[in-house]
């Protein structure tokens, strides 16, 4: 029996239909798996992810691997987004057991929830070497049939290897020159041809970017300011942005910034919205200007809720199509736009009749068109572009749209928020401020009348406990409100929220804080407070700190975050690149007497 018809997720409800006899992460998984004597097959995923949705089609709505699934394991399916908690932990397994990790992320866990095998993808059947479900299933069914010991065994080795692995390293004084030597580490990271961090798939690294925003704000540092400039103009110029719609979709899997995969979500809106108004600031560039405004356009239009907060993500997929939605054949656009506007917009973004997007896999052209540009236009060209572009979307609105996930995130409602926030002041547009607090009182509200947040909120109602990443961000929300109102409320609040993430989270005894509230069914292993595309909890909670101890004079905040700093110090002395909003909190804030 299929278990997710009426779970809230809309990933959950995806799967519902599946033959495959699926649980939600509960108690009555884990006890059905113990009942049984089980393994439990977890796959956590999300909605908007093209190659979760691959899986799917190929193995989950498969009678053959749904039938190996049903008859020999517990099945368990995660939305990564609504448990962050769970993800986290096991893609920190998939790291430590195969070096990479990624979605969908399939994990076989003993009924007492230790893993003991981990991938990613997994085909249903057996490719380039990779095991399909079809050879897998029976493989560990067999195993755990004849001798569950030695899977046992194998499972509280990798536990005890990742649990040592976590021993704290003692407290030392942090580097004076940290920030120097994360600007070197990036500077070995540049594509000085390209733009962006490394040569092969381009992830925008919005926290790179506002660090040596920052950097570059203070030193001047020429390297610096000319690779700023050449990435901006790229990722503002290639397929990674919607120049339809507005917006940027989450990353290329190419070096050019050309080719996307066509997700799209807040929390990506959110870090380049801060980016790009940031780097109006430095440079000075209207086009800078123009895709701040036009990523708070498309925010409005597709992610605000009537309640003010900010809905997830839109997927990338119509119709089993990855970017159907974005792609355009030339006799399509031909019969959309008047002839007067044709050539200039199929010379200006590569339109051909046998289309410049290549199939992934196959790398041969599909007769399909992604919009990207290689360089920017007069005055009379860029007008008459404006215009194709305006043409097309009255055009496009009319087709399916992506599948919209609706649920509500407190932490990515917190990055917009402080987005809107930092764009309100750059750009000097008062709406933006009071959108900004529309959606922060819907949280206000919550904390006020509950004592807590939840992470996640479906139609107003909250579900899975808030976690550091929901206090910390919407405490910076607070923050930011204060700063550009001025009203005392919005401070009172930013108060309020760390006072409460100090009593959930912090360990008094290690001076640091946790990532999340305890799970009974949730390994004990700590995650990382790496920061990857969005800041962790953890660097969000440094800054906080650093910031109210400084507007209210708070003895006990001041003590707490300089216990934090020293706790967290080895770590961002070896590894500064790794907490590089951490770094960024620390740069310039006056630290402590």
């Amino acid at each position: 029996m299929n278990r997710l018809e009426k779970e809230r997720s809309l990933y959950l409800r995806q799967h519902a239909g599946n033959p495959v006899h699926w649980f939600a992460w509960s108690e009555e998984a884990f006890e059905s798996a113990k009942r049984l004597n089980r393994p439990v097959f977890l796959s956590i995923g999300y909605s908007s992810c093209h190659w979760c949705h691959v899986m799917e089609r190929e193995c989950f709505e498969d009678t053959e691997v749904a039938g190996l699934l049903n008859n020999s394991f517990v099945s368990v399916k995660v939305d990564r987004e609504e448990r962050p908690d769970v993800d986290g932990v096991f893609m920190l397994v998939a790291q430590a057991v195969t070096g990479r990790g990624g979605w969908p992320l399939s994990v076989f866990l003993t009924p007492e929830g230790l893993p003991f095998f981990v991938a990613t993808y997994i085909p249903k059947t057996t490719r380039h070497q990779m095991p399909g479900m079809l050879q897998l299933l029976p493989r560990i069914s067999d195993l755990w049939r004849d001798n569950p010991e030695l899977i046992k065994q194998e499972a509280k080795r990798i536990y005890r290897a990742i649990k040592a692995s976590q021993k704290g390293m003692p407290p030392e004084d942090l580097a004076s020159d940290l920030a120097e030597r994360l600007v070197e580490e990036l500077k070995g990271l540049f594509d000085n041809s390209y733009g962006g961090f490394g040569n092969t798939a381009k992830f925008p690294m919005a926290g790179n970017l506002l660090f040596l925003l920052k950097w570059f704000s203070e030193k001047r540092d020429s390297q610096v300011g000319g690779f700023l400039l050449k990435t901006l103009r790229a990722m503002a110029l290639g397929g990674i942005r919607d120049h339809v719609g507005g917006g940027f979709h989450r990353y290329t899997v190419d070096r050019y910034w050309r080719v996307p995969h066509f997700e799209k979500m807040l929390y990506d809106q959110a870090m380049l919205l801060e980016v790009y108004s940031r780097a109006y600031k430095e440079f000075k560039d209207i086009l800078y200007r123009e895709i701040a405004l036009e990523i708070v356009g498309f925010v409005e239009r597709e992610f605000a809720s009537e309640q003010g907060p900010f809905y997830t993500s839109l997927d990338a997929d119509v119709d089993g199509k990855e970017g159907g939605y974005y792609l355009w054949r030339k006799d399509e656009i031909r019969r959309i736009l008047p002839e007067s506007l044709q050539d200039v917009f199929f010379e200006a973004f590569f339109i051909t009749d046998e289309g410049n997007y290549l199939d992934e896999s196959t790398g041969k052209r599909t007769g399909y068109n992604i919009l990207y540009l290689t360089e920017s236009y007069d005055i009379a060209k860029r007008a008459a572009l404006k215009e194709a572009l305006r043409i097309l979307f009255d055009a496009r609105i009319k087709n399916t749209a992506p599948l919209k996930d609706t649920k509500v995130l407190t932490d990515h409602n917190g990055f917009m928020i402080s987005a809107l926030c930092v764009a309100a002041k750059i750009l000097e547009k008062s709406g933006l401020v009071e959108i900004a607090e529309r959606a922060a009182m819907f949280f206000a509200d919550e904390f006020s009348i509950k004592g807590s947040l939840f992470h996640c909120y479906y139609d107003g109602q909250g579900k899975v406990n808030g976690m550091l990443d929901d206090y910390a961000a919407m405490a910076r929300a607070m923050l930011d409100l204060y700063e550009i109102t001025g009203k005392a409320d919005h401070l009172r609040q930013a108060q309020l929220l760390t006072e409460k993430t100090i009593e959930l989270f912090y360990s008094e005894e290690k001076g640091t804080f946790s990532a999340f509230q305890p799970d009974p069914f949730l390994i004990d292993l700590e995650v990382e407070p790496y920061d990857a595309v969005v800041p962790s909890g953890c660097s969000i909670m440094m800054e906080n700190l650093i910031r109210i101890s400084e507007i209210s004079s708070s003895s006990a905040f001041r003590r707490i975050a300089k216990r934090y700093v020293k706790a967290l110090s080895s770590r961002l002395n070896r590894s500064p690149q790794q907490y590089v909003y951490a770094v960024k909190a620390l740069l310039y804030e006056p630290l402590f007497p």
